[in-house]
C-alpha cells in the first residue's frame, strides 16, 4: 500500500484518512448502472486471480479472506474449465 491509511480498495474522501470501508449507499450508487452486482464482480475477480496464479487455494484464501471450502470451490472450477478447454491428445 502506498502512504494511505485506509487498507480498502475503494475509498471516498470521507474514508480515505480512516480505516473504515465505504458505505453500502455509496457502493449501490457506484454499481447501479452495471449489469451485475458487486457479488458477481467479486466472484469474477476471484476466478481471474485463480487463473492467473495456477489455481492455488492458499493464495486465494489469503488474498480474498476465503475459507477452505470456498477457496477449493474456486480452484476446482478453474481446473475443470482448463481441462475442458485443453485439446484432447488421444
Amino acid at each position: 500500500m502506498a502512504n494511505g491509511t485506509n487498507p480498502h480498495l475503494l475509498i471516498t474522501r470521507n474514508t480515505a484518512t480512516t480505516t473504515t470501508s465505504v458505505g453500502t449507499f455509496w457502493m449501490d450508487r457506484l454499481v447501479k448502472e452495471l449489469p451485475v452486482g458487486v457479488d458477481r464482480l467479486r466472484q469474477d475477480r476471484i476466478l481471474e486471480e485463480a487463473l492467473a496464479n495456477g489455481a492455488d487455494p492458499l493464495h486465494l484464501a489469503h488474498v480474498f479472506s476465503l475459507g477452505a471450502k470456498a477457496s477449493l470451490r474456486y480452484t476446482s472450477a478453474v481446473t475443470e474449465s482448463e481441462a475442458e478447454q485443453a485439446p484432447n491428445t488421444r
